[in-house]
């Protein structure tokens, strides 16, 4: 497939969809494997990408290896960030500034100009994850293209058969292909490991079942939610269409991202918070489990009940870069909230944070999950992060166009100087916006959870 930055990626979708609908009767072959690949066409001039990012959600096994990509055009790939790795080790520093997820890996190339115009390809093994896209930059002028999973050829691991796209509604998951795993540790001369049995029981133990939002009236929380801007969307080169508002994600800043971006003038348009103790309050969408689902479900919509509210959905606490970083786990998702025990009958998780000396208190040693405490008033587990000095990221990775819990019904404005017309609430997004609420009068643990209700 090639790419450009005028491209329509209906027509090639429609393309892909033909192309599963002709193939959906074959079986999966017991011994084969899948790859993508992507044709990038690189110009002499300034038409040309200079860079990209390939960013990786919600791996099936948290202990998977993501081999880096193939990549026959200029530049060098880097594995940017592994925050499952770094995790498994103990070391939590992709909560710091940059607002990543602890679930995620990204790859990035730059320096991609080229003497002479041509094609360069980029390839891999498809991991097995809930979210894959990536993300080409032009610098003139300056513009971005993200390009979905669903957009990306898919061929067998043995000649140059096509195979469906894993990400086409209808089609196998990469999870169905069993020596996925296999191919994918061969590839990196690594033995597939077994993972830690308690992050992984915690991190695939939710369901792609669909929850009806909370009868309750929607109530706001005392701190607000905000849709980038489309001038901060270009900036932190969040994943969106060129000129668009992300829809990817919503933010809480916090006192240290003031203090970081005080370049951008931020400070004077947006509300921000010292988060100490509190509690976040969140109506659970449906997501893809891409370690249990064999047939990829598709999107949510009248004609699709079936399908997904969001691919992927988290929250993370992250830390400004030269405040002190709390060394903990940092995000929790939707199938950890999911799980057995941590959700009502509503379909309602509940996620605390508190000063970080006092989650170390609770820190399991070793443990790459958050630790939790149990909500005597609505009997379910809460998870415990410590308070972030940069901001809450709520992640919305594929987010259904038609689902009602999708940043897309948060208004869009031009510049972050008009963002606090841009807030996700009751309004925008009724039961389905994240209710932060902080709490002032909390001196414990158990305090904080005895005030849920």
């Amino acid at each position: 497939m090639f790419v450009t930055p005028s491209m329509s990626y209906s027509l090639v979708a429609l393309c892909v969809v033909s192309r599963v609908l002709e193939s959906a009767a074959l079986s999966v072959p017991a011994a084969m494997c899948i790859r993508y690949s992507i044709s990038v066409p690189l110009m002499h001039g300034p038409q040309s990408p200079d860079s990209f990012v390939l960013r990786v959600y919600g791996l099936a096994d948290v202990e998977a290896e993501v081999p880096a990509p193939s990549w026959d055009g200029p530049g060098v790939i880097d594995k940017i960030d592994n925050n499952y790795a770094k995790a498994a080790a103990g070391n939590f520093e992709g909560a710091i500034e940059n607002g990543m997820d602890q679930y995620a890996v990204y790859f990035a190339a730059r320096n991609l100009s080229v003497g002479q115009s041509r094609n360069a390809t980029l390839s891999g093994w498809w991991p097995a994850a809930s979210y894959v896209s990536l993300q080409l930059r032009y610098p003139y002028p300056s513009t971005f293209l993200t390009v979905p999973a669903s957009s990306f050829d898919t061929l067998m691991s043995t000649g140059s058969s096509s195979a469906p796209n894993p990400f086409i509604q209808g089609s196998p998951t990469v999870a169905s292909y069993g020596s996925q795993a296999r191919c994918i540790s061969s590839s990196t001369g690594e033995e597939a490991q077994a993972g830690s049995p308690v992050a992984r029981q915690e991190l695939q133990a939710g369901t792609a079942a669909s929850f009806s939002p909370s009868s309750a009236s929607c109530v706001d929380g005392n701190t607000l939610l905000y849709r980038m801007s489309q001038d901060l969307t270009a900036l932190s080169m969040a994943d969106s269409p060129t000129g668009q508002c992300s829809a990817d994600y919503l933010f809480s800043p916090a006192y240290g991202m003031a203090l970081t971006q005080i370049s951008t003038g931020i400070q004077n348009y947006v509300n921000f918070y010292n988060f100490s103790w509190g509690v976040i309050r969140i109506q659970v969408p449906a997501v893809f489990n891409s370690a249990a689902e064999d047939v990829y479900q598709g999107s949510w919509s009248d004609s699709n009940l079936g399908g997904y509210d969001v691919n992927y959905f988290s929250v993370s606490a992250n830390t400004a870069k030269d405040l002190p970083d709390p060394s903990l786990p940092f995000t929790v998702n939707a199938l950890m909230l999911q799980a057995g025990g941590m959700m009502t009958a509503e379909g309602l998780s509940y996620v605390l944070f508190a000063p970080s000396e006092v989650v170390h208190s609770i820190a399991r040693a070793n443990s790459t999950v958050p630790p939790k405490l149990f909500l005597p008033r609505v009997g379910v587990m809460a998870y415990v992060l410590a308070a972030p000095s940069y901001a809450f990221m709520f992640r919305y990775k594929e987010p259904s166009a038609d689902w009602s819990g999708s940043p897309s019904n948060v208004p869009c404005m031009s510049t972050l100087m008009e963002m606090n017309a841009s807030v996700a609430n009751c309004t925008t997004l009724g039961n389905w916006a994240p209710q932060i609420t902080r709490l002032g009068e909390v001196g414990s643990l158990q305090e904080l959870a005895d005030s849920v209700k």
